[in-house]
C-alpha cells in the first residue's frame, strides 16, 4: 500500500510538471509488463539476491580471443577490443558465450551502446542471456547518456522474463540522470518499488546531484531535460523516506547544496534544520549552508552559521567555512569586510588556502581595485601559500626550448602559473614585471611563463597584462601553454595596479 501511495503521489507529481510525453514514454518502454500488454509482470524478490549467472572471469580469458579482449579492457583500448572481436568474426570464428561476455565487459566501460546491444542479441541467440549480462549492457548507456536505449533493455528484461535486479536498475537511474530525465527516474524508482526493489542509497545521492540545472551557458540541455532544481532535489529526499530509505547525511547536504545552487536558501534551511532532528551535521554540512547564504549575498545569516559551528563541540569550522563566508561578503558589494576575513582565519589558526586568496584578489579586481589585489597577492605571496617561481635552471639548456619562430630561447625565470585564475595569474605578472622596475639584473633574465592551455582564459589574461606594459609575448614551439618574454623586451613601464 505504501508503495502503491508513492507511485499515486509521483504520478500527480510528475504530470503537473511534465505534459504526457515522460509517461506515455514510459508506458510504452515499460508496456511488456503491464496489464494492457496482456502479459503479468515477472515476480522479483526483494533484493535480487537470485542471480541466473555471475561472470566467471578466469573463464572469460580462458580462450585466446578472450584473454585478449580482456587484456585490451585492462588498458582502456576498448576499440581495439571491439576490432579483435570483429576479426576473428570475419576469419570465421564463431565467438564463445565467454568470449562474448568478455566483450560486453569491455563494452561496460566503453559506453558503446550498439556493440553492447549486439552482444545481448548474440547472447539470447546462443540461449544463455542472463541478468548479469544486461547489466554490463545497462552500464554501457551511462557513458553516452542513452537513456532510452536503457530503458528499452529494462523492457527486454519483461520480455524475456528476467528479473530485473538492482544493480540494472541502478545503472538505469544514472543514465537517466545523467541525460537530465529526472521525472522519467521517479517514475522508475517508483517500477522498482513495485517490484519489491529497494533502490540503493547511492542511485538516490546521484540522482540528487543531478537535479541541479546547469549554470554554464556552454552547457545546453535538451527539449527534454527534466531537472528540476532544488524542488525536485526535495522530491528525491522525499521519496527516499516514504519507501522507507534512510538517508544519511551525505543526501541531506546534496540537497541543501542543490538549494543553494538554485538560490533557493529558505528550502535549503528547511532541510537542514530537518537533518538536525535526525542527524549530526557535519562540517561539510554547515560548510555547504555557508555557501547557499553565499550565494544568496546574505552574509549576516552566513555569519549566524559560523558562529553555530564556533560553539559546537561537533564540528570546527576550516578554511572553506571562511571562504564561503568571505564569498559572502564580497559577493554582497562588502570588500573590506571580505578582506577582514584573512585576519580572523589567522587568529582562529586557520591557514588561508590558495582558492582563498584566488577568490579575494579576483573579488578586488572585479570591484577595479587593483592596488587591493596587488597587496593582497603579495600577501599572499610572503606566505608561502602562493609560489610560483620555479628554480632558476642551468644555462647548458639554453636550447630546450623552441620558439613558433624556430629559434632557441635561453632558459631563465619559470613562473608557473596554471594553477591560478586569471585575474591571480594578472597580479603575479604585475608584481614581477614591479620586481624587474628596481632590479637592473632581474630584468637580464629572460622570464619563462607556464599557463597551461585550460580554456585559454588565463594565457589570454597574462598575454594582455604583458601587451599594457608594451611587452611583446612569444610562444614556444608545440607547447601553447607556454609563453617566453625575452629580456630586451622587459622595460621598465608598470602602470596597471603598479606603485
Amino acid at each position: 500500500m505504501l508503495c502503491a501511495g508513492v507511485r499515486l503521489l509521483t504520478t500527480v507529481r510528475l504530470t503537473a510538471r511534465c505534459p504526457a510525453q515522460t509517461a506515455w514514454s514510459l508506458a510504452r518502454h515499460f508496456s511488456a509488463g503491464d496489464a494492457s500488454s496482456g502479459r503479468k509482470p515477472p515476480l522479483h524478490d526483494a533484493q535480487s539476491s537470485e542471480r541466473i549467472a555471475t561472470y566467471d572471469f578466469k573463464k572469460l580469458s580462458s580462450s585466446p580471443l578472450g584473454a585478449r579482449i580482456m587484456a585490451l579492457n585492462r588498458k582502456g583500448k576498448w576499440e581495439a577490443a571491439v576490432k579483435a572481436f570483429q576479426d576473428a568474426e570475419a576469419k570465421h570464428h564463431k565467438p564463445t558465450v565467454s568470449e562474448n561476455r568478455a566483450l560486453l565487459f569491455a563494452l561496460a566501460r566503453n559506453g558503446n551502446t550498439a556493440d553492447a546491444w549486439a552482444a545481448v542479441h548474440r547472447l539470447r541467440g546462443m540461449g544463455a542471456l542472463t541478468a548479469f549480462d544486461y547489466e554490463y549492457a545497462l552500464q554501457a548507456h551511462e557513458k553516452s547518456r542513452h537513456w532510452s536505449g536503457a530503458l528499452r533493455l529494462l523492457s527486454h528484461m519483461d520480455k524475456k522474463n528476467i528479473k530485473w535486479t538492482i544493480r540494472a536498475c541502478s545503472h538505469a537511474l544514472l543514465t537517466l540522470g545523467f541525460a537530465g530525465r529526472m521525472n522519467a527516474a521517479l517514475q522508475l524508482l517508483d517500477k522498482m518499488c513495485e517490484r519489491g526493489l529497494s533502490p540503493h542509497p547511492d542511485s538516490y545521492l546521484q540522482l540528487i546531484g543531478e537535479c541541479r540545472r546547469s549554470s554554464s551557458r556552454q552547457k545546453v540541455r535538451d527539449a527534454g531535460d527534466s531537472r528540476g532544481g532544488s524542488k525536485q532535489a526535495v522530491a528525491m529526499l522525499q521519496h527516499m523516506k516514504q519507501t522507507g530509505t534512510k538517508p544519511d547525511i551525505r543526501h541531506f547536504t546534496a540537497v541543501v547544496d542543490a538549494c543553494g545552487k538554485a538560490g533557493d536558501w529558505i528550502d535549503a534551511l528547511d532541510v537542514f534544520q530537518q537533518m538536525q532532528l535526525e542527524l549530526v551535521p557535519n562540517v561539510r554540512s554547515y560548510n555547504t549552508l555557508i555557501n547557499c547564504y553565499a550565494t544568496a549575498k546574505n552574509p549576516g545569516e552566513a555569519e549566524e552559521v559560523l558562529a553555530e559551528m564556533i560553539q559546537s563541540a561537533a564540528v570546527t569550522p576550516n578554511a572553506i567555512s571562511f571562504n564561503s563566508l568571505m564569498k559572502a561578503y564580497y559577493r554582497s558589494g562588502r570588500l573590506d569586510e571580505a578582506e577582514l576575513i584573512i585576519d580572523r582565519m589567522r587568529a582562529a589558526g586557520v591557514q588561508p588556502m590558495l582558492s582563498t586568496w584566488a577568490a579575494i584578489i579576483h573579488a578586488a579586481e572585479a570591484h577595479g581595485d587593483l592596488k587591493k589585489a596587488d597587496d593582497l597577492y603579495a600577501d599572499a605571496l610572503s606566505s608561502g601559500t602562493i609560489n610560483p617561481y620555479k628554480p632558476l635552471q642551468s644555462t647548458v639548456t639554453v636550447t630546450d626550448i623552441k620558439l613558433a619562430s624556430g629559434k632557441s630561447a635561453t632558459m631563465g625565470c619559470i613562473m608557473d602559473l596554471h594553477e591560478l585564475n586569471p585575474a591571480t595569474g594578472r597580479a603575479a605578472v604585475r608584481h614581477e614585471l614591479q620586481l624587474r622596475q628596481v632590479c637592473a639584473a632581474r630584468r637580464q633574465i629572460p622570464l619563462h611563463i607556464i599557463t597551461g592551455q585550460g580554456d585559454g582564459q588565463l594565457q589570454r589574461a597574462v598575454c594582455e597584462t604583458l601587451r599594457s606594459q608594451g611587452i611583446a609575448p612569444l610562444y614556444a614551439k608545440g607547447n601553447p601553454g607556454q609563453i617566453y618574454v625575452h629580456p630586451t623586451k622587459l622595460g621598465t613601464r608598470v602602470t596597471a595596479g603598479g606603485p
